[in-house]
């Protein structure tokens, strides 16, 4: 909420030295770098957290929500081909 990415990058870091990458991680950082526009970067962690668990909706739902994003934003200037 505070768009403190540099933050959230530091604590990923850690969380992952501490843990691993976990699906958990994976998810949270594909939304982070989502919300900062680096939509192949969080495509890159989003599907990396459904090969390991393909069966989470909230992975579904943020790679959903990710296709959505990509589409909002290659849309041409007032909707013109």
């Amino acid at each position: 909420k505070i768009r403190r990415f540099d933050l959230a990058d530091q604590a990923y870091a850690q969380a992952i030295r501490l843990g691993g990458e976990t699906v958990q991680i994976l998810n949270d950082q594909g939304y982070s770098l989502m919300l900062r526009g680096n939509l192949n970067g969080a495509r890159r962690k989003f599907e990396k957290a459904y090969a390991l668990d393909p069966g989470n909706p909230v992975i579904a739902n943020n790679l959903e929500l990710l296709n959505g994003s990509r589409k909002f934003i290659e849309r041409p200037p007032n909707n013109q081909p």
